[in-house]
């Protein structure tokens, strides 16, 4: 019964490489977490930089921007045609409305609101806001 396969009884653990030693494994708490700190302060100065790079960039924008005064063709132009009347606007004949009784009140009834709108007082002396006193001191003398 000597084919049978006997455990050798010299078992040693295996040896890890240089390479692969306890510094070197995955996960190791010194060396990622000083990768990360590097990581994060090379993050914060490109975000500072890239802020600063927009502040400036803004600022020389604004400063060459034009300006109203500096372009001719964005100064407003005098309009060639006056706005025309009412009398103006009428041609053809009128609004066969013109000669209606109810229409003809109604515009009687606005003439007549609006001379009492022009000839009424709209101030009202009484509703004067108060005076008010700026000398006033807190002070407890």
């Amino acid at each position: 019964m000597s084919s049978e396969l006997q455990p050798p009884t010299d078992i040693q653990p295996a040896a890890l490489p240089t390479e692969y030693g306890p510094a070197r494994l995955p996960g190791k708490a010194k060396g990622s977490s000083d990768m990360k700190v590097k990581i994060l302060i090379v993050l914060g100065v490109v975000a500072v930089m890239f802020i600063v790079l927009a502040f400036v960039t803004l600022s020389i924008l604004q400063r060459t921007q034009l300006k109203v005064e500096d372009d001719p063709r964005l100064t407003p132009s005098p309009t060639p045609l006056a706005t025309p009347t009412l009398g103006a606007q009428i041609l053809g004949k009128p609004s066969k409305y013109a000669n209606d009784p109810q229409i003809l009140e109604l515009q009687a009834a606005i003439l007549t609101m609006e001379a009492q709108i022009d000839t009424d007082d709209l101030l009202y002396p009484e509703l004067d806001p108060p005076v008010l006193i700026k000398g006033i001191s807190f002070n407890l003398k």
